[in-house]
């Protein structure tokens, strides 16, 4: 193109040859990686460039779900959501730049890596997608409580790593919470809690928390690969010790204590309400 100038008089200047080239060249992604996951998200982020007119203002990333575009957008990251636990996901990306041109697509298959068992009163499973070293964590069931009772104990906690080959099943069997009773039987909870008995409102029972444990490609407890006991149940109120005391006010203090430590070590070889 020749460009040409005018005076007020009209009189014209010399040519001056401008030259324009059109942008055809591609911008280039450099980088597409995830940047954290969780149960049902994958995190991404875009590393892109172009030398000629520049990435584009508005438009500029395009961000697939195998073919399935999930947003078009200026930020370089992105957060891919309502995606299965421990599942793999092939992700893409596209770049455009000013004139319009867009990058090849950029494609990366990427897993969420975190799976949670939610207490289900039964067994349950998953199959492991692909190879890898995975991090398992177990958390026991409390102990029972309620009325007159103390608090149920916390259940214990387990953590440690296994290599997995894919097409591995894991089954999870997560304890429950003890029972409670005012009379007759306290359930322990799902999975190894123990019973207890209550023989009235003001002897309660509290049963066991049920432990919670990783078995691989069986359900067989020899399988058991990491395993966090449950917690005590609940202690009664201590009425007991108050009825033993006032029984035997007029014995001298001494005695009243060797009745309470006595009934508290051998109860549960003689009748209660003899006993001291």
């Amino acid at each position: 193109v020749t460009a040409y100038s005018y005076d007020y008089s009209g009189r014209k200047s010399a040519g001056s040859n401008l030259v324009f080239t059109r942008d055809t060249v591609a911008p280039t992604i450099s980088s597409f990686t995830k940047t954290a996951s969780a149960e049902t998200t994958i995190n991404v982020s875009v590393s892109a460039s172009d030398g000629t007119s520049g990435l584009a203002t508005s438009g500029t990333y395009q961000y697939y779900q195998a073919s399935t575009s999930k947003s078009t957008t200026t930020a370089n990251t992105y957060q891919y959501t309502g995606l299965g636990e421990l599942g793999n996901y092939t992700l893409k990306v596209i770049v455009k730049d000013k004139a319009g041109n867009t990058s090849a697509r950029t494609i990366k298959a990427y897993t969420t890596n975190v799976k949670n068992f939610a207490y289900t009163g039964g067994q349950q499973s998953i199959t492991i997608p692909t190879a890898g070293t995975y991090k398992l964590e177990v958390w026991g069931a409390q102990g029972g409580s309620g009325s007159n009772s103390g608090t149920g104990g916390k259940g214990g906690y387990s953590v440690g790593e296994i290599s997995l080959n894919a097409n591995t099943v894991i089954y999870g069997f997560i304890g429950g919470k003890g029972g409670y009773a005012s009379s007759g039987r306290a359930a322990g909870g799902y999975n190894g809690g123990g019973t207890a008995w209550s023989s009235s409102s003001n002897d309660p029972a509290c049963g066991g928390g049920g432990a919670s444990d990783f078995r691989i490609s069986s359900t067989n407890l020899k399988a058991r690969v990491i395993v966090a006991g449950g917690g005590g149940g609940g202690g009664e109120d201590g009425s007991d010790f108050r009825r033993c005391w006032r029984r035997n006010s007029g014995a001298k203090r001494k005695w009243r204590l060797y009745c309470w430590i006595e009934w508290r070590t051998k109860w549960i070889f003689r009748n209660r309400s003899s006993y001291c």
